[in-house]
């Protein structure tokens, strides 16, 4: 989808619940407002999975759980006598 940039001005109290939602959802100001204008104005948009703080954290302990499963085979490699060629 193609983006065209724009800049408004909002009344303090909505500028807060924008950042607020961005915070509580990990999700950008901007992809906030154009899902709710979109909804207000009866628009569909190209779904896509949000970016979560939930998802990068998975992401984050999927790499952890590598990492500890390599570490694991490296030291089991290390420890192990060196094989015999006859």
């Amino acid at each position: 989808m193609t983006s065209k940039s724009m800049t408004f001005r909002f009344p303090a109290p909505l500028a807060q619940a924008i950042d607020a939602q961005s915070r509580a959802t990990g999700r950008d100001r901007t992809t906030i407002v154009t899902e709710a204008l979109a909804q207000m104005f009866g628009l569909s948009l190209p779904s896509k999975p949000p970016i979560t703080l939930e998802t990068l954290q998975q992401q984050v302990d999927n790499l952890e759980q590598t990492r500890h499963a390599f570490r694991s085979s490296l030291r089991t490699y290390k420890q192990a006598p060196p094989a015999v060629m006859s």
